[in-house]
């Protein structure tokens, strides 16, 4: 007995849905999240934690993911626009994006060290959080001079962003 053509058809659409709903549920449920993220400049930065499976390391985990991520949003306001045309713009991505997420990141460091109390992990910690504290002064320096449309700032603000290259370089390891 033949199979009719609309059997045929929903055998044709039904195995390879099956297929590709079979697959995802595999890869969903062997996902590990990995210890480390990428950075803008693809580098990698070690999450210097590794977990035993309790809720603290998987919290801090996660937290770390969190600060990564948001540094990488606080930098993604680059270029600036310091034209007039495009200055508003550019100050609402300083203050709104850049200024935000190096606030935000702060927080969450200072979370992070409530949560751990390895004398290596909060070092790393406070390091991590010297540089959000260093880059959110550099952003207020760009604020200013983006606002006040001058650039009598630019050597502080390169100043500082040697400051941030070197405590970032510290906290790779690459010195």
């Amino acid at each position: 007995m033949p199979i009719s053509r609309p059997l045929s058809i929903a055998i044709v659409v039904a195995i390879p849905i099956t297929i590709i709903i079979g697959a995802s549920y595999f890869v969903i449920n062997n996902y590990k999240p990995e210890k480390h993220t990428k950075n803008r400049k693809n580098k990698i930065i070690e999450i210097t934690r590794h977990s035993t499976g309790s809720l603290n390391d998987q919290k801090f985990n996660h937290m770390m993911i969190d600060v990564y991520s948001m540094m990488s949003m606080a930098r993604n306001i680059f270029p600036i626009d310091t034209t007039l045309a495009g200055r508003e713009k550019s100050l609402s991505d300083i203050k709104d994006i850049g200024i935000y997420y190096w606030d935000r990141n702060i927080e969450v460091l200072d979370n992070l060290k409530k949560v751990n109390h390895e004398p290596e992990i909060l070092d790393k910690l406070s390091a991590y959080q010297e540089y959000c504290k260093l880059s959110k002064t550099c952003y207020q320096l760009m604020y200013k001079a983006v606002d006040e449309h001058t650039s009598k700032y630019d050597e502080e603000i390169d100043r500082q962003f040697e400051t941030m290259n070197k405590k970032y370089n510290e906290i790779t390891g690459k010195e």
